[in-house]
């Protein structure tokens, strides 16, 4: 090998460390290795196969294995390395500047002859040196460019979502369908997804509440912001299990970026179905499940390197399992009252006896769906208590017994005290201008 080869491949090896640096302070295998791995194989136009060659040939031999092998390729002679600077110079000052345009500017500028540099040469000479157009997107985010993160562990954070599902038609009606689904952020396994009837709230709920019974609860949960997640009930159900609840900032989709790349995905399992379209939605969601077991849960995530499901199972990370009382006390539906000057609150069409001790107040009321015959009524001073529906001339609901507040023990009046003192004060200072007064002494 000649020196210009020599010389060529140690600028082509430089340029792979260049690409490679941000792997090489990481543990293997390990889930921002893996996200990593994918950004800069987006980055730079590469598989991430040809990545990790890369960083074993680092591992193995240093610079010196990220050498090219056997003849070196012959690189484009029009850009050279003053006319690259200047072209990264020219993305960075406008990071939206398109490659025809940053050619356009350096032929007006003489730094290049007209209609020799092209606009392929030039887009993967950028992407090489980290300046593609995927990276530029990036810079140019509104202060989002940190969106994408990873948690390290299975259960630090759930994302909600949901997502409109194939339309069946059942006994001669057309029934639209709605998929609620809780994915893993860390291991993108999916906790719970089910196709349903509606996209009201209790869709919701019922995933919720299968998947933390399935898994125990998360430290976080990341939602959007529908009406479905921003609820009373979400806020309750959540301070009551101890998970920390997160929105998704308004207008600013990236930071739910795994969830919607499943939804990419269920839309290959839509497109199956709409070849012969089942008769219900119990017949959908068995379809749904074998499905979602196979071509998802046990299929080798290109992020992972593993399946979803491997990558669950064997985190180090415990589950955390709530108790069952807590649980069912989360889960019961809460909503929101004023109580009246009579001591009454409205409630599903009857009238509630909650207490004149709480006329004017806002007071929640929790209950379950099925059964209103009861309901909890949880105050903000005082502890909760159940009421059931008025009846003319009587009380049904009992008042709260008020805990009883514990006297401080003291042998005299602090009220007479101070007025006792106050008193002698006053009729002093009269003394002594009356003495001024009839021209003694001010000294009395």
């Amino acid at each position: 090998m000649g020196m210009k080869d020599k010389k060529l491949a140690r600028e082509i090896a430089e340029q792979r460390m260049i690409m490679i640096a941000p792997l090489l302070g990481l543990p293997l295998l390990s889930e921002i290795y893996y996200e990593k791995r994918r950004e800069i194989s987006e980055n730079f136009e590469l598989s991430t196969r040809t990545i990790q060659r890369y960083v074993d040939a680092y591992n193995e031999s240093g610079i010196d294995g990220l050498e090219p092998k056997g003849r070196v390729p012959e690189q484009n002679p029009v850009i050279s390395k003053e006319i690259l600077e200047e072209a990264i110079r020219l993305r960075r000052e406008m990071p939206s500047r398109s490659v025809p345009t940053i050619i356009k500017i350096l032929e007006l500028e003489g730094k290049v002859e007209p209609d020799v540099l092209k606009r392929s040469t030039l887009q993967k000479a950028l992407a090489k040196m980290g300046y593609s157009s995927a990276m530029m997107k990036v810079y140019q985010d509104n202060g989002y460019a940190s969106q994408r993160f990873a948690r390290v562990h299975r259960c630090d954070l759930w994302q909600g979502d949901i997502k409109f599902g194939p339309s069946l038609n059942i006994g001669g009606k057309v029934q639209p369908t709605y998929m609620s689904c809780l994915i893993d952020d860390a291991t993108r396994y999916i906790i719970h997804a089910q196709f349903y009837g509606d996209m009201e709230q209790t869709i919701v709920e019922d995933t919720l509440k299968k998947g933390i019974q399935k898994y125990g609860t998360p430290r976080r949960i990341y939602f959007d912001n529908g009406s479905q997640y921003r609820t009373h009930w979400m806020k309750r159900a959540c301070g009551l299990l101890g998970i920390r609840l997160l929105y998704a900032k308004p207008r600013n989709p990236q930071g739910k970026g795994k969830q919607e790349r499943f939804n990419l995905t269920v839309d290959s399992f839509i497109d199956e179905v709409g070849l012969n379209p089942p008769e219900s939605i119990e017949e959908l969601n068995k379809l749904f499940n074998a499905w979602l077991s196979e071509c998802y849960q046990n299929k080798v995530h290109s992020a992972l390197g593993v399946t979803p499901e491997t990558a669950f199972k064997s985190d180090s990370m415990p589950l955390n399992y709530p108790d069952e009382a807590i649980l069912a006390s989360a889960f019961l539906h809460c909503e929101t009252r004023k109580v009246n000057k009579s001591g009454c609150i409205s409630f599903m069409g009857k009238d509630y006896d909650v207490g004149i001790l709480y006329a004017g107040q806002t007071v929640d009321v929790v209950y379950d769906p099925q059964n209103i015959a009861k309901v909890r009524i949880e105050p903000k001073s005082h502890e909760p208590f159940y009421a059931e529906p008025a009846k003319i001339g009587t009380h049904v609901a009992k008042k709260p017994n008020r805990a009883e507040i514990e006297r401080i023990p003291t042998d005299s009046s602090r009220l007479l005290d101070a007025v006792i003192k106050t008193a002698d004060e006053r009729e002093r200072r009269a003394v002594i201008s009356y003495s001024i007064a009839m021209g003694g002494d001010e000294d009395v």
